[in-house]
């Protein structure tokens, strides 16, 4: 059972103070929620609608770590070392004046005590190590590294913290694909080892547009997916509106930059000359304006519907994102993948911390799990046993804040959480440490 903070004692006039906010609140339109966090239109905060606005210049917020400062950085696509301003860009929701949605140094505390699960594709892989630096470094890296080298799935320990998970799912990325990962098989090990709580969140992702025709096959995969795991979770957990249980959310497909109307034109044309292009403009911002649109937003708009169905808040990422421009890894090469660290996913971050917060509240605090790492076993052990499952040959690597090799072992020794945890010593592979270091997944 997790415990929380009692409340100090609050001053005269602080109540009083209070009072007078609470009166002030009353007056503001019930559709936003602006405080000193930043304003976002509280529908979207909840997940229960789509997010439109414009992007404007700003600084480099403080604190902001690159690869140099986070190692974990190198770990995926559009890292970079920060000079300058470098077009850092915030995002101002419509009905909010001037307001931005905020930043993400003031929403850190919310994660002290939660374990973090992303599941899905490399975009939302990014998006948790984006995160873990955010909160200072990392503790332990646990990375799954196959014959032909470095995948997707990942850990981040930061015990007495927050705990950070990477999975794939089969389909997000064929790179990253298990052998016998499927929607059901995730959830089962979540349900079976990870000792989830109320507390600790579940963002899932089901991949990007792969190709500019989209076809009744290939957004009916998309569905079949997120049916499938919205199935297995109410089976095994229960329903996703439950607040007693860990909550899960959905993170929108993200919009891509190909020429000419955004999706992935494969393998010949993405290497051609020119520059990501944004093919919707800041006017046109909001899901619903675009579902008639081919073939622009085809997978949110089959999917965001089913998921609000079945009571699964849904992160607003694809119109905002969509506008912002220049901020793609590696224009004309990648026009999938984010400046890392950058605006967008600092965004999509800012955004699940607020849902987080009006869904299950602040910090969460459970001082009697840190003495024996009861968190971090339990989720090295979900971890290991999906690893376990794919094919042979692979192997999970422990790293330190610096991303230098610690520790190697199989899924299937019988020793693996041992020398995976924290007191886990053993001989440094320079070869492998170094690839390590240099891999982008």
């Amino acid at each position: 059972m997790r415990t929380s903070l009692a409340r100090p004692p609050q001053a005269t006039t602080t109540m009083a103070l209070r009072t007078r906010l609470v009166v002030l609140t009353t007056l503001l339109p019930a559709a936003i929620l602006q405080s000193a966090e930043g304003c976002i239109p509280d529908e979207a905060a909840a997940g229960r609608a789509s997010l439109a606005g414009t992007w404007r210049s700003s600084r480099v917020p403080s604190g902001t770590k690159d690869n140099t400062t986070c190692p974990l950085l190198q770990q995926s696509a559009g890292h970079r070392v920060l000079r300058g301003a470098q077009g850092w860009m915030e995002f101002v929701a419509h009905g909010c004046a001037t307001t931005s949605v905020g930043g993400l140094e003031p929403l850190l505390a919310t994660l002290h005590g939660r374990t973090v699960v992303m599941v899905g594709d490399s975009l939302s892989m990014a998006q948790l190590y984006s995160l873990a630096c955010s909160v200072g470094g990392t503790s332990i890296l646990i990375k799954a590294w196959g014959t032909g080298g470095p995948r997707g799935d990942a850990l981040i320990l930061r015990p007495h913290e927050a705990l950070f998970a990477f999975i794939s799912l089969r389909g997000s990325s064929s790179r990253h694909d298990g052998a016998n990962r499927t929607p059901q098989a995730v959830v089962r090990a979540l349900h079976d080892y990870a000792g989830l709580a109320s507390t600790d969140v579940v963002l899932v992702n089901f991949g990007v547009s792969y190709s500019p025709m989209i076809t009744r096959s290939g957004q009916g995969q998309f569905m079949k997916s997120a049916i499938q795991f919205i199935q297995e979770w109410q089976r095994l957990f229960g329903s996703p509106r439950d607040p007693s249980l860990p909550l899960l959310a959905f993170r929108e497909t993200a919009p891509q930059g190909w020429t000419p109307h955004g999706l992935y034109p494969g393998v010949r044309k993405a290497h051609s000359s020119g520059n990501c292009s944004f093919f919707i403009g800041s006017n046109k911002a909001a899901v619903g304006e675009v579902c008639g649109i081919a073939p622009h937003n085809p997978y949110n708009c089959g999917l965001t519907p089913l998921l609000r169905t079945h009571h699964v808040p849904v992160l607003p990422v694809w119109a905002a994102t969509a506008t912002a421009a220049q901020q793609f890894s590696n224009p004309p090469r990648d026009c999938t993948h984010f400046l890392n660290p950058g605006p967008v996913y600092q965004f999509w971050n800012v955004l699940l911390l607020r849902m987080v917060r009006a869904l299950r509240g602040g910090a969460a605090l459970q001082s009697h799990l840190h003495t024996n790492n009861t968190r971090e076993v339990a989720l090295l052990r979900a971890f290991v046993a999906l690893q376990a499952r794919d094919k042979p040959g692979l192997r999970l690597l422990r790293m330190n804040t610096e991303m230098q090799l610690e520790a190697e072992v199989k899924p299937t020794d019988p020793d693996v959480l041992q020398l995976l945890s924290r007191r886990a010593s053993g001989p440094r592979t320079t070869a492998v440490a170094a690839a390590a270091t240099r891999a982008v997944v």
